[in-house]
C-alpha cells in the first residue's frame, strides 16, 4: 500500500473522513471514516467503486470473501490492495494528491498516469459525495480534466480561496 495523500475533512455529524490514494498503476482510492469526533484511532476503511458510485466497506466482518482470504482485520489492512480487488474496487491510474474544493466541497483526485494501459498523461477525477456529506457511502464522479495537450501527469494540486485550481505535474 503506497499511501499518497491523507486529506482530512469533517462529516456532517462531525466525525473525520480521510481520503487517501495508493500511488501505483491499477490501484485504488480509499476513505477512512472515524468512529468518533475526537479521534482517528477507530473507524472504518472503505475502497472506491467509481463505476457504481459506492464506497465499499473493508470491514473483515462484513464480507465473506474477506473472511475466507484473510486472518483478521489487521491482515485486511496490511493487504489492502488484495482486499480491494476481492471487493471489486475500481482500478485507477496512480491516485496521488487529493484536495477539496473550497466552494463546492467536491473531492478532486490526481490520477497521474498508467503507462501499461496506454494512459501517458493522466487526468483529474472529481467526486461529489451524496448530500454533500463526506460520511456518505454513495457518490457521483466525473472526469474533471483529461491529460493531453495542456496537462500531463498531474501529481499535486491546490485550490486558492476563490476556488481556482493550481496543478503541479510529475
Amino acid at each position: 500500500f503506497a499511501h499518497e495523500s491523507a486529506t482530512c475533512v469533517r462529516t456532517k455529524d462531525g466525525r473525520v473522513a480521510v481520503y487517501s490514494g495508493d500511488d501505483k498503476a491499477g490501484e485504488f482510492l480509499y476513505k477512512f471514516i472515524s468512529e468518533s469526533k475526537d479521534s482517528l484511532e477507530k473507524g472504518e476503511l472503505f475502497v472506491a467503486d467509481i463505476k457504481n458510485g459506492k464506497w465499499i466497506s473493508m470491514d473483515f466482518n462484513k464480507h465473506e470473501s474477506l473472511r475466507k482470504n484473510f486472518k483478521d482485520q489487521t491482515d485486511v489492512l496490511i493487504h489492502a490492495r488484495r482486499a480491494g480487488r476481492l471487493l471489486g474496487a475500481t482500478h485507477l491510474d496512480r491516485p496521488e494528491d487529493i484536495e477539496v474544493h473550497p466552494v463546492t466541497g467536491d473531492i478532486f483526485v490526481c490520477l497521474t498516469n498508467n503507462k501499461k494501459m496506454g494512459n501517458y498523461h493522466g487526468k483529474i477525477l472529481k467526486i461529489s459525495e451524496k448530500a454533500k456529506d463526506y460520511g456518505s457511502k454513495e457518490f457521483s464522479s466525473s472526469d474533471f480534466l483529461m491529460g493531453g495537450k495542456d496537462l500531463s501527469c498531474p501529481d499535486n494540486m491546490l485550490f486558492d480561496k476563490q476556488g481556482h485550481l493550481w496543478v503541479a505535474t510529475d
